[in-house]
């Protein structure tokens, strides 16, 4: 049996709609719609496979043209107390008008930086799991415009997912140590 073979043998349930195509493969869910595609995974070792997967995907479809390919890091991580009435007291400590109305306290912050060539975007929130976790979020949208729309995406995702698997980490472990630090005073 051939490797694609045996990943198709382990593939969960799927659904496939003219609108809408989803499957998994081991720690791999590809999700395709109108606009996007997309792959995640909860496995680090699995990005590799995810740029291959991506790569062949667009050298197959030579009729869609790419304006932008986004690399996105999530991680939900234990906080030293309640993070949704936190973040809400620093929100409303800021000095633009901002406050939290009557009932239980709670914030997100996002910030977007927009650079020549790709958006930064952060977000820092209550994770969904349980109140003593907290979410941060960044992502990274790269803006192929301008460019030919049709070339090789593996190098590219090579070359950019190095330099912002690094800056996300570093973003995320500055922002967990600054919010700590206050949350410890």
């Amino acid at each position: 049996m051939h490797a694609e073979e045996a990943e198709f043998a382990q593939a969960k349930p799927m659904v496939c709609t003219p609108a809408l195509s989803q499957f998994g493969i081991k720690d791999l869910e590809i999700l395709c719609d109108a606009q996007r595609w997309g792959a995640t995974t909860r496995d680090a070792s699995q990005i590799d496979r995810i740029r291959q997967i991506a790569s062949k995907t667009f050298d197959l479809l030579t009729q869609t043209p790419l304006s932008s390919y986004s690399l996105i890091f999530h991680q939900h991580r234990l906080f030293v107390r309640d993070v949704g009435p936190f973040l809400a007291s620093l929100v409303e400590r800021l000095p633009i008008g901002f406050a939290t109305p009557g009932g239980r306290r709670a914030a997100s912050v996002r910030q977007v930086i927009y650079e020549s060539n790709r958006e930064v975007q952060t977000a820092v929130e209550p994770s969904v799991r349980r109140n003593d976790l907290i979410f941060v979020g960044v992502a990274f949208a790269h803006d192929l415009r301008g460019q030919k729309s049709h070339f090789d995406l593996g190098p590219l995702l090579s070359a950019s997912f190095q330099h912002d698997t690094e800056e996300a980490r570093r973003m995320t472990n500055d922002i967990l140590q600054t919010l700590t630090a206050e949350a410890e005073k």
